[in-house]
């Protein structure tokens, strides 16, 4: 029967072998969990087909990390690595797991004997596809499947700290996405040898969904168990090792897992955009992974090996990142932590599809792997949870490396299903730190604006005639003046987009030395308050987060720091008092930046100073400052043609976007929208009347949706999504009803 199942690619496949073995009857199954009402243990995991698969795939490196610390002796009365990285370079000799370190070569040899995801049965345009998840690991016993594979709750690996899978739900997750109707999961598994309870046999079932019976309100979850007992036979090795050339080979212990038409949403070949999400979701890996493409797509070799991002980061050969970057932050949330913030903004002349997308851009993660993420509005939008970097969000990657926060905080911001954060105060203090970290930093705001005004500079400014129509509009309109209160916009010549610094730092520094003030810096720092270390360096900005020979920086006293930042050789330490300092202590300062570089360069460089503790600074209150006079602004109009959408980030179903930056409001009009580009073709004798009509119509609807979003009332996707639904009717609808009011009674 194992061969039946193996050879299946279908759930209709699948049903017709549990048939003929006669084991549909429900007499032949057991709830999954030996709980009846189990259904919400799948149904509330993750969101997306996709985590759900990455959890079987870290349960797999999970099982090849156990089975070596099994064969090294460390389990299970053994000293035992305290880390996946720690792990990794025990057992691989991957020092801290840092996969940049070694050659393609050798990653794609431990990935041969390892992990591998090999996809099979459908292509997109026949149906899903199904997806087997296979590792040469720990594996199980057909006695202990009850245990490990099939329990909703047992602990089995809580207490061993290298290991990412400790919430048991990794089987779970992923089997409401398996078919369409029964949801179909195959387990197969032998025990590795060196492994307690080890023997020859091996065991396999197959997981399915049952509808409700009788006065069942809900589905059971159940899995195969003819006599109650899992089915096992003997076999020293079963061929199920798949390799690039479609070819099986041999393995003698380790898990398969296999779903069968799996409702994967990449429809491309496994190796281009599945590799693609799979690097971004594992972005440090302790371990490189296979996959393997069985489908007959004709696209360059059928095996990828998957690092993780961050090792692609590090080998950009291509150079697609922007100059200088990626760049480093680490900062301490009030009520959070310390996070580790990466940032990662790409040349605005690439496609950046096989980097982010608009759905991950924001990639929180936890020991390498994503556990949460936020949309590219966070970048567009304004406000106290926004960046406003609407030139630079197409092009942005941010992580934010959560690996040093306490595990209570870990739990209380992710959910189990590390797919999101729960809605709570600690996500908000954590979006808003973010936020307000990522608008201060200058390699962002100069990218942002040299953008813009760029993108300013290639649009068109409207003709007199629009400016002078849009003053009737707003002379004639209250509701469309209170849309533009805040300034008057003074006449502006755009300048040319300033130059961004180039800053050629080193790989390894070779000097640490204060910004000002000698070799020995004093610094003050009132309760209440902070003060920041400028220091200045020549080292690389990834220096501190790249993942090949990063440097590490150390600061004393280390409870002073709240955060900590290097661009272009200035490396800035903000400092605040902990509670318990007193007026007039003195402590004393030293920052290390160590390094591990060839031996002609310093391997440490420090540099010392002195803390001084000032009393709270008492501030004089301020006298009352009268309101500003409201002035009505006129927005600037800019056309913008098909040549200039990736300037503003438009597509032929855009209709406009406004940009509203200190006095001045400008409302970028696509003037090559398709629902605009159609009715100009059926009246192309009223070609510009038409086209100062849509303007007029399209900019009050832009501005006053810009305020929504401004007031949080709407996200700036929906906002996008909504000028973009009423592009194809808004000049007829506009045109008509102009012509009936002008027509006489």
């Amino acid at each position: 029967m194992i061969d039946s199942l193996l050879k299946a690619q279908t759930e209709q496949d699948v049903h017709e072998c549990l048939s003929e073995a006669g084991f549909l009857d429900d007499s032949c199954w057991l709830p999954y969990g030996g709980v009846p009402n189990n259904s919400g243990s799948f149904l509330n995991q993750q969101a997306s087909a996709r985590g759900a698969l990455v959890e079987k795939v870290v349960n797999s490196i999970d099982a090849i990390l156990m089975a070596h610390a099994y064969t090294h002796g460390d389990l299970p009365d053994g000293p035992v690595p305290q880390s996946m990285l720690e792990a990794s370079q025990r057992y691989f000799n991957i020092r801290e797991g840092r996969l940049a370190e070694i050659t393609a070569g050798e990653r794609r040899a431990i990935a041969r004997k390892t992990v591998q995801v090999v996809f099979s049965g459908n292509r997109a345009s026949e149906g899903r596809p199904t997806i087997t998840v296979t590792d040469q690991g720990e594996g199980q016993t057909p006695e202990s499947f009850r245990d490990t594979f099939l329990s909703l709750s047992a602990s089995n690996k809580m207490r061993i700290p290298f290991v990412q899978g400790k919430f048991n739900m990794g089987s779970t997750g992923a089997v409401p996405f398996c078919g369409t109707e029964h949801n179909y999961q195959l387990i197969l598994s032998r025990r590795h040898p060196s492994a307690p309870g080890s023997h020859d046999q091996w065991g396999f079932t197959v997981v399915r969904r049952r509808s409700p019976q009788a006065d069942e309100r809900a589905s059971q979850f159940e899995y195969l168990a003819p006599g109650g007992e899992i089915p096992k036979f003997h076999a020293d090795a079963l061929p199920i090792w798949m390799s690039g050339d479609g070819n099986a080979s041999e393995i003698q212990h380790g898990t398969l897992i296999r779903l069968y038409e799996y409702d994967i949403t990449e429809r491309t070949a496994a190796n281009f955009d599945f590799s693609r999400m799979l690097n971004r979701r594992l972005y440090r890996l302790p371990l490189p992974l296979q996959i393997v493409e069985t489908r007959g797509f004709r696209r360059g070799s059928n095996e990828e090996i998957v690092p993780g991002l961050a090792t692609r980061l590090d080998e950009d050969t291509s150079n697609d990142v922007e100059a200088g970057f990626p760049a480093f932050e680490r900062i301490k949330v009030a009520n959070v932590g310390w996070v580790r913030v990466n940032l990662v903004p790409f040349r605005e002349d690439i496609n950046t599809d096989h980097w982010v997308t608009a759905s991950e851009s924001v990639i929180f993660t936890v020991n390498g792997q994503a556990h949460a993420f936020e949309r590219r509005d966070f970048f567009r939008r304004g406000g106290a949870t926004g960046v406003d970097y609407r030139y630079l969000a197409q092009n942005l990657l941010v992580e934010v490396d959560c690996s040093e926060l306490e595990p209570r905080t870990i739990e209380q911001l992710f959910m189990g299903s590390r797919d999101r954060m729960r809605d709570n105060e600690q996500r908000r203090s954590l979006l808003r730190a973010l936020a307000e970290h990522l608008r201060q930093h200058n390699g962002l705001k100069a990218l942002n604006y040299a953008r813009r005004t760029a993108a300013i500079q290639r649009s068109v400014k409207s003709s007199t005639n629009t400016t002078e129509m849009f003053a009737k509009l707003i002379a004639a309109s209250p509701a469309i003046a209170a849309l533009l209160t805040g300034g008057v916009i003074p006449t502006v010549v755009d300048p040319p987009p300033p130059p961004i610094e180039t800053y050629e730092g080193r790989r390894f520094p070779t000097y640490l030395q204060w910004a000002k003030g000698g070799p020995v810096r004093e610094k003050r720092c009132a309760i209440g308050s902070y003060c920041t270390l400028d220091l200045r360096t020549d080292a690389a900005n990834d220096f501190l987060s790249r993942t090949a020979e990063p440097g590490i920086l150390v600061t004393e006293p280390s409870d002073w720091v709240v955060a900590e930042n290097l661009w272009n050789g200035d490396l800035r330490i903000r400092m605040e008092p902990p509670p318990g300092a007193s007026v007039g202590q003195e402590l004393p300062i030293r920052v290390t930046l160590m390094s591990e570089g060839p031996p002609e360069l310093p391997s440490e460089l420090s540099v010392e100073g002195r803390l001084i503790v000032d009393p709270p600074v008492v501030s004089p209150p301020s006298p009352p400052t009268p309101p500003p006079t409201p002035k009505v602004a006129a927005p600037e109009i800019r056309e913008v043609n098909r040549s200039g959408w990736a300037d503003v980030n438009f597509d032929e179903r855009s209709v406009a976007s406004v940009d509203k930056t200190d006095d001045r409001t400008i409302v970028f009009i696509n003037m090559d929208n398709r629902g605009l580009a159609g009715y100009l073709r059926s009246e192309p004798r009223r070609r510009d009347e038409l086209r100062e009509m849509y303007k007029l119509a399209v900019a009050p609807i832009a501005l006053s949706l810009e305020n929504a979003v401004a007031e949080e009332n709407i996200a700036r996707d929906d906002s996008d999504r909504a000028l973009s639904a009423v592009g194809d009717v808004l000049l007829p609808s506009v045109d008509f009803a102009a012509r009936i009011v002008e027509e006489p009674a």
